[in-house]
């Protein structure tokens, strides 16, 4: 860290030092009782007591936002990846560009404790106790991060119908909503077909992964679908059924019959945060509410909601 920021020639000898200087340098180093750290600003360098350091950092992690690591897990993380992405080249599912791409960013979801440099004026007694403090810093997530200056192509890529309008696995009608999953399945509301229908990449013609039975009310059937999310923790789809003023869940192992999870709502929007609270726009009520996700029993996937609000809509048990 201090050879980082203080710069060294070929031979490891700092640049611009005093003898003094690189003494105490050393003395820093060979001290186990201390700890270096970079700063949060300006490429700065904060030296603290070790127990001080690690007080600290467990209090953050008492918080039970975060959970701690034994060990930097990114290069498995970035090893599987690589042999995933490698799967889908082979099956000509992407291209070895697209792999490239998604490999570029090394910078994969991480949070450290990072010091930051108090802004106080201390005196000399007391600067030792009051030097920094910790705050939380992330990386960010995601393959990219889009600068605020990008230029979009002026010409698309159709990845879901281009047949015209249809009823046809080739064809949408009047599609309302989609959903891209992380492996950019594109998951779209075919509101007139009154079904669900996944594009993966590459795709020629789409799977019906919900509805598709024709217009109706039936477990097994949709009626104009406005919006469609995934659940990754139950591997599930909840949709926004419209016309019949429910809120379904089908599984995407099980593709026969959803589940009806909120009854009596206009639901025209839906929305999941990292929490799984479940946000649903109820247009009658003009008005945004907010469920609490839960696993009903370990032998079944789907989920069964909460109502954390306290208004008249009604949640299925059944």
């Amino acid at each position: 860290m201090l050879e980082q920021q203080l710069g060294v020639d070929k031979k490891g000898r700092y640049k611009n030092l005093s003898r003094s200087q690189r003494k105490v340098i050393k003395t820093l180093k060979e001290d186990e009782n201390i700890i270096i750290i970079p700063a949060d600003k300006e490429g700065k360098v904060v030296v603290m007591n070790v127990e001080d350091y690690i007080k600290k950092i467990s209090e953050k992690l008492d918080t039970k936002a975060y959970q701690k690591l034994d060990e930097n897990p990114s290069k498995g993380i970035r090893k599987r990846l690589k042999i995933l992405l490698s799967e889908l080249v082979g099956k000509q599912e992407i291209e070895r560009n697209e792999m490239d791409m998604l490999l570029e960013n090394k910078h994969l979801p991480f949070v450290r404790g990072q010091l930051k440099r108090s802004k106080e004026k201390l005196s000399d007694d007391n600067r030792s106790e009051k030097l920094v403090s910790i705050e939380q810093a992330s990386e960010p997530i995601g393959p990219e991060i889009i600068p605020t200056n990008a230029k979009w192509l002026p010409n698309a890529t159709t990845v879901a119908d281009g047949h015209g309008q249809g009823d046809s696995l080739q064809q949408l009608n009047y599609p309302r909503g989609i959903f891209v999953a992380e492996d950019f399945t594109v998951y779209v509301d075919d509101s007139e077909n009154h079904r669900i229908v996944a594009w993966r990449p590459n795709a020629t013609s789409g799977v019906v992964v919900a509805g598709g039975n024709g217009q109706g009310s039936q477990l097994n059937q949709l009626n104009e679908p406005l919006d469609v999310i995934v659940d990754r923790e139950t591997d599930s789809l909840i949709i926004s059924d419209n016309t019949n003023k429910r809120v379904v869940q089908w599984s995407l192992k099980n593709k026969t019959t959803g589940k009806v999870l909120i009854k009596k709502i206009d639901c025209v929007g839906l929305a999941m945060d990292d929490k799984r609270f479940l946000n649903v726009v109820d247009r009658d009520e003009h008005e945004v509410r907010q469920y609490r996700m839960r696993e009903t029993n370990e032998s079944d996937s789907r989920a069964d909601i909460r109502n954390d609000t306290n208004g008249e809509h009604e949640r299925d048990d059944n």
